[in-house]
């Protein structure tokens, strides 16, 4: 309930995404109620209104992500400055682990595949491996879906109305390398803050983690974004966040072709039933 907003300042005073969300959801729902003869006029101008709003507030979010990368070095430069190389090194170790947390992962779907499709590992490797090069040079599972719609109609065999269910409509929501990442990002600075995370507070980042991938766009850097709602409902420090981001051009690349091979391995097991 605390996540349902009370006004319509506060969500953005604080940065509740979901707050935010609610809102826009809630003023959409509204408008199209009120799509009649007598007020379509004025719904068309008030579209026009929110259109260039969004059209500025995008205009400055291009300013901003120019000076991203100057952001990143000045915080590196200043952790490094103060307190030595030691946190990078750690970062290092959660760069490790979160590699290997997507190998097992990968792993699962292998098991999957053995037992659920008529796809098997070393053919699901070989015809997709357009699709993982794709979005790990891109690392943006949106503009891998064409050659993920590809290599799993014409190289492993799986019919049109499936790979429209299961990459088209998965590429959207099945965000798993992303979940699994924001999961780890979230332990990771609750460790390095010294904040022990409780059995429920754990529980509860698992449903947030999967909500917040859900969301999350298929560009380069979008969960980084989205986890901004997980670490408000932990209670985190968001200003740990950019300093995952000097290594997540790497991470992102990692999970996000987990994320196509996510797609495709649940594409497979749908068409076999």
């Amino acid at each position: 309930m605390n996540r349902i907003p009370k006004d319509w300042v506060t969500p953005f005073l604080s940065n509740d995404l979901i707050g935010i969300i609610l809102i826009g959801v809630g003023l959409a729902l509204a408008l199209r109620t009120q799509r009649n003869a007598e007020h379509a006029k004025r719904i068309e101008e008030t579209i026009g209104y929110l259109k260039l709003g969004l059209d500025t507030v995008m205009k400055l979010l291009s300013w901003l992500f120019e000076l991203i990368p100057l952001a990143v070095l000045a915080i590196v430069a200043n952790v490094v400055g103060t307190t030595g190389f030691a946190p990078l090194l750690n970062l290092i170790w959660f760069v490790a682990a979160v590699v290997i947390a997507l190998l097992i992962l990968c792993g699962f779907y292998m098991i999957r595949l053995q037992f659920s499709a008529r796809v098997k590992a070393v053919l699901f490797f070989t015809g997709s491996f357009d699709a993982f090069a794709l979005a790990f040079s891109t690392a943006s599972s949106a503009a891998t879906l064409p050659v993920t719609y590809e290599c799993a109609t014409e190289r492993l065999g799986v019919k049109e109305e499936s790979a429209s269910l299961g990459i088209m409509v998965g590429g959207t929501f099945n965000h798993d390398g992303s979940a699994l990442y924001q999961t780890m990002a979230a332990i990771f600075v609750a460790q390095a803050v010294g904040i022990s995370l409780t059995l429920p507070q754990l529980i509860l980042l698992i449903p947030m983690a999967l909500i917040a991938s859900v969301t999350a766009a298929g560009i380069p850097e979008a969960g980084m974004a989205t986890m901004l709602v997980v670490f408000g409902v932990l209670r985190l420090p968001i200003e740990y966040i950019p300093l995952l981001m000097s290594l997540d051009w790497f991470l992102d690349r990692c999970r996000t072709t987990v994320n196509v091979a996510g797609d495709l391995a649940a594409t497979c097991i749908v068409d076999n039933s």
